[in-house]
């Protein structure tokens, strides 16, 4: 995976002015396929970005994709977790999907 940081860059405005901000650009993997991924930050939120990154002997750009890698595998844990309380959810709601489950028995990956 390619990180790399780019020149701040002329920006349009909601208000139809323009103002120069940094971006990090990135090149991630989706399936097999490259993707550009750009974000734009406040010179502050990059300075600090860029000294915590330094902190821990990062570059920038290595430090946010960890930073969204990290989000990214979180929100996919939450994902699956709201699936698993909506089974429960259900199961709790309907006897008789409770009683196949008891039926068919606890999974082998689960039995510790």
């Amino acid at each position: 995976m390619i990180l790399h940081s780019a020149p701040p860059t002329l920006c349009s405005l909601a208000d139809g002015g323009h103002k120069r901000r940094p971006c990090v650009t990135r090149l991630c993997y989706n399936l097999g396929v490259a993707e550009t991924l750009t974000i734009r930050l406040d010179p502050a939120d990059r300075a600090v970005l860029e000294a915590t990154a330094h902190e821990r002997g990062l570059g920038l750009s290595a430090f946010v994709r960890d930073l969204a890698e990290s989000e990214a595998r979180r929100l996919r844990r939450e994902a699956i977790r709201a699936e698993g309380e909506r089974v429960l959810a259900h199961l709790a709601e309907h006897p008789e999907a409770q009683a196949e489950l008891e039926e068919i028995g606890t999974p082998i990956s689960e039995t510790g």
